[in-house]
């Protein structure tokens, strides 16, 4: 078993049972940076026609159906997601019962992990690194991984609040394994995670 493959195993043992429960999912959070209303879909308000930002500006609710129609990296099932969301002005389903069943076209197609929860960072994360390492850690494959990185090496503290010990050695152990990430970076981040982990 090479380096990856272990990793990989680390990763499957220690965020098994990890679940996104009511957080806002990647779509959502998409929508949300995307549409221009900074709002998510069960925030839209209960006017029929418009969705008003401030006290006397409203988007036409016709735009923003046609908006997600036009979306151009958007994977047919997300756009179909999101129409009943919007339609319904609810939370959107999360298509996925488990991380280990997000594709890599879903997460390349939603680029919004900085609006993660810090729950939802979890749940997303051990896909983002098992989807990287599955296609030979090949940066340009793998949009989404560029922003899971940045999180990572600048505001980790945030994100990974909530991760146990056997996550952030997970943590520790990929960012070890990458060769081409900025090594004062990386040696920063770590020693705050093994930090962390020496306190809890």
């Amino acid at each position: 078993m090479n380096i990856d493959e272990k990793l990989i195993q680390m990763i499957e043992s220690a965020f098994c049972d990890v679940k996104l429960g009511d957080e806002y999912t990647l779509l959502e959070e998409d929508f949300y940076d995307s549409a221009g209303v900074r709002r998510h879909f069960d925030q839209l308000g209960s006017d029929p026609l418009k969705v008003y930002i401030g006290k006397d500006f409203g988007i036409e609710f016709s735009e923003l159906k046609q908006e997600i129609l036009e979306m151009p990296y958007w994977p047919e099932s997300s756009k179909q997601i999101a129409l009943i969301a919007l339609n319904n002005r609810q939370k959107a389903i999360n298509q996925f019962d488990s991380w280990r069943e997000i594709s890599y076209e879903y997460l390349n197609a939603h680029l919004a992990a900085i609006f993660l929860s810090p729950k939802a960072f979890r749940y997303y994360l051990p896909a983002a690194i098992t989807i990287f390492i599955r296609n030979n850690r090949n940066y340009q494959y793998c949009d989404f991984f560029n922003s899971i990185e940045f999180i990572l090496l600048h505001n980790s503290g945030e994100y990974i609040k909530l991760f146990n010990t056997d996550q952030l050695r997970c943590v520790c152990s990929f960012l070890e394994s990458c060769n081409n990430l900025d090594k004062e970076q990386v040696d920063s981040t770590i020693k705050q995670i093994k930090l962390k982990i020496s306190n809890q």
